[in-house]
C-alpha cells in the first residue's frame, strides 16, 4: 500500500488536513504549513493559499455549526463568519513557552485542543476543552498532545500523547463532553517513528501518521495494526479523510540534505484510496 503524489508541495510542516467549506466556497480540503502559518486549500492537483497569519503557527482548522469556522493559532483562536472574515480572537492564556497543538471539535460541540511546548524546552503540555462552560484543562502534564478525533458515536475519544509513544483512549460523553480516565489503547514500537496527527474511519479504526517512519498506519480497534500506507516522505504528519480518500500531509522541518535528496517529495501532500469511509466530522460551537 504505496501513498500517490496529490499535490507538489515544500510545507515546512504540512498539518491540520480537513474536508470543509470556506469563506463561503463549496466543502474542499483544507491544511496548514504550521510554522509558515498558512492555510491552504487542494485545487486539482495543485495547492492555493487562501489566509496567511503572520506570526502565526496553525494547527488546525475546524468548522463550526453556523457555518464559520475557527483557526487554531500559536497562543489563541481565530473566529471565522461563513463568509470567511474573521470576527475575533479568543486569547487563550498559557505559560510562556507553550502553542497550541491538534485540535479538533467534538459531537458536544466543544473544542478540543493540545498544549505543546514552543520550543526546544520540555515544558509539561495539556489538553484542553473549549465551550459555552469556559476553558477547561482536561488533562496537564502532557508531553506532546497531537491527534484528537471521536469514534462515530461520539461515545470515545483518542488523543496522542507523542513524547509517550502512545495513543490513550478514554470514555466520552456525546452530549456535555465530559470524558472518564485515559487508558492506554496503542503505544508505538521503538524506531518506527512518532505518533503525529490521526483520523478515524466508519468502522473507528485509527489511522495515524508516523512522523519519521515514512507511512500511516491503521489501528482497529482492539489495538492491533491491521494495515499500512507507505508514504514517499519520511516526516508523514497527518492524515483525514475525505469520502474513502485518506488525504496525508508531510514536512520538510528538522531533514538533512541527504534525507532531501532521497525524499524529494518531503513537504507534499498525498493520497491514498481506501475500501472505507471516514468518519464524522463533528462542528464546533463558540460561545
Amino acid at each position: 500500500m504505496i501513498a500517490e503524489l496529490a499535490a507538489r508541495g515544500t510545507a515546512l510542516l504540512g498539518e491540520a488536513p480537513r474536508w470543509m467549506p470556506w469563506a463561503g466556497g463549496p466543502p474542499s480540503l483544507l491544511f496548514s504549513d504550521l510554522l509558515s502559518g498558512v492555510l491552504f486549500r487542494l485545487d486539482g492537483d495543485k495547492t492555493t493559499p487562501v489566509r496567511s497569519f503572520d506570526g502565526e503557527t496553525v494547527s488546525a482548522v475546524i468548522p463550526l455549526a453556523d457555518g464559520g469556522s475557527v483557526v487554531a493559532l500559536h497562543r489563541s483562536l481565530a473566529v471565522f463568519d461563513e463568509a470567511g472574515n474573521e470576527a475575533h480572537r479568543i486569547p487563550l492564556d498559557l505559560a510562556p513557552g507553550l502553542r497550541l497543538s491538534d485540535a479538533t471539535a467534538g459531537p458536544s460541540g466543544h473544542l478540543w485542543i493540545g498544549v505543546v511546548p514552543a520550543g526546544d524546552e520540555p515544558l509539561p503540555g495539556a489538553l484542553l476543552r473549549y465551550g459555552a462552560d469556559g476553558v477547561r484543562v482536561i488533562q496537564d502534564g502532557v508531553g506532546f498532545s497531537n491527534g484528537l478525533g471521536f469514534s462515530s458515536d461520539g461515545t470515545t475519544m483518542v488523543h496522542i500523547d507523542s513524547d509517550a509513544g502512545t495513543i490513550f483512549r478514554r470514555s466520552h460523553d456525546p452530549h456535555t463532553g465530559d470524558v472518564g480516565d485515559p487508558e492506554e489503547f496503542y503505544r508505538v514500537p521503538e524506531n518506527s517513528g512518532a505518533l503525529d496527527g490521526l483520523c478515524l474511519d466508519d468502522g473507528d479504526r485509527v489511522w495515524v501518521a508516523l512522523f519519521g517512519g515514512g507511512e500511516v498506519v491503521c489501528i482497529d480497534t482492539d489495538g492491533a495494526v491491521v494495515d499500512n500506507v507507505l508514504v514517499p516522505a519520511l516526516r508523514t504528519s497527518s492524515c483525514t479523510f475525505v469520502g474513502s480518500t485518506l488525504y496525508i500531509t508531510t514536512a520538510r522541518v528538522g531533514a538533512s540534505d541527504l534525507e532531501l535528496a532521497e525524499f524529494t517529495l518531503s513537504g507534499s501532500l498525498f493520497r491514498y484510496e481506501t475500501s472505507v469511509s471516514g468518519g464524522p466530522v463533528w462542528e464546533g460551537r463558540i460561545a
